[in-house]
């Protein structure tokens, strides 16, 4: 196998949401991206004059690739059906950002 599919195995995990669950919460710590592999996701953002902001993403989308440098995530994220979902650790996505075997 070669060393970037087994360092990217090491660092993924897959996650199954049931329509209703919570992905994350705002103000969790920011650990890694997600990316949706099935389903449908709704991002809910939160001003400080109280209005809701949402956002709906679907498969092949990524989320929480804007909040991985400040180590949390300003929003929630909440499966509006049963969804599949990838985690892929921070330190990897860092790594592949300069690595050719990526691009």
């Amino acid at each position: 196998m070669e060393p970037v599919i087994e360092e990217l195995q090491s660092v993924t995990y897959l996650q199954e949401l049931k329509t209703g669950e919570y992905l994350v919460k705002n103000g969790d710590p920011a650990y890694g991206i997600f990316f949706i592999n099935s389903g449908r996701i709704e991002l809910i953002y939160r001003t400080d004059e109280g209005f809701l902001i949402t956002e709906i993403k679907s498969s092949g989308d990524v989320i929480g690739e804007d909040n991985i440098d400040i180590n949390f995530y300003v929003f929630d994220a909440v499966a509006l059906e049963d969804s599949e979902i990838c985690f892929i650790e921070k330190s990897f996505y860092h790594s592949s950002e300069n690595n050719e075997s990526f691009s």
